[in-house]
């Protein structure tokens, strides 16, 4: 983690932050404090858009090996790509952060998360100590101009503007956004509940297309059997269902679930 805090800056006035005690603070003396499983919270307002009790269900799924794939694709794109001594991989919405504790696992790298979420950095923050994890805005990314190898932004809302500030020159961005037939089988399931019918990402793919220069993409797609419990926890977890009562659903129906992503790679204009 202390390998990381170089390339931090203090969210308040943009300086430089280093470590006293249990805290880290800036040169103005803006103070946040380190918590007993070590992320620090740099968002004052609070986040309550999910629950715990999602990333927990997440959580689960993830460590069910329901995203392999996923993570044998990023890990694949980062070997391609990020060839520098010690490169810093920022993860922006990390969620619970599976997928970065993953890639630092069996890629030797410095590691950043940060998420809006409390709870999520709470569950993240157990997963390693060696990832610096934080509570930070999308939109103001504590950490300093070109620091960044590589930024993950799996399944969760981007700011390029930022990715574009945070990469060094030739940094890239790998994007994960749900395919057609992503979580099909639970969709089908909700019906008529859910607010839109048939989903596509070609918006969000052109959006990335607009905003940074596409230099690879991959479509993934697989399936894979699911329990009753892994049913509904996949329910639980997804935004697809935000609208839906999960409890509601007849999980108990699904034998499979169907996984399909498209992984985007791109670098800031």
């Amino acid at each position: 983690m202390k390998q990381c805090l170089s390339a931090v800056r203090c969210p308040v006035c943009k300086k430089h932050v280093f470590m006293r005690g249990n805290s880290l603070i800036c040169k103005k003396g803006h103070c946040f404090d380190l918590s007993k499983t070590g992320y620090v919270n740099f968002c004052a307002a609070r986040d309550d858009t999910y629950p715990r009790s999602l990333f927990e269900s997440r959580q689960r799924i993830y460590q069910a090996g329901f995203y392999e794939p996923l993570i044998r694709e990023i890990a694949d794109i980062l070997n391609k790509h990020v060839t520098a001594p010690s490169p810093l991989i920022v993860d922006a919405g990390c969620g619970e952060g599976y997928f970065l504790s993953r890639i630092t696992d069996s890629f030797s790298c410095r590691g950043i998360g940060f998420d809006i979420s409390k709870e999520a950095i709470r569950l993240a923050s157990r997963l390693s100590k060696d990832i610096l994890w934080m509570v930070a805005d999308l939109g103001d990314i504590p950490v300093k101009n070109g620091q960044a190898a590589a930024i993950l932004n799996i399944l969760t809302p981007a700011s390029y503007a930022e990715f574009g500030r945070v990469l060094t020159k030739g940094g890239i961005i790998i994007k994960a956004v749900p395919g057609s037939g992503y979580l099909r089988e639970l969709r089908e399931l909700a019906g008529s509940r859910l607010q839109s019918g048939d989903y596509s990402n070609s918006s969000t793919i052109d959006y990335f297309k607009q905003n940074a220069r596409l230099i690879g993409q991959r479509h993934l797609s697989w399936s894979l059997p699911v329990t009753p419990e892994q049913a509904r926890d996949i329910a639980r977890m997804t935004p697809m269902l935000s609208h839906v009562d999960a409890e509601e659903l007849e999980t108990e129906k699904l034998t499979a679930i169907s996984m399909e992503m498209d992984v985007l790679v791109g670098q800031a204009k």
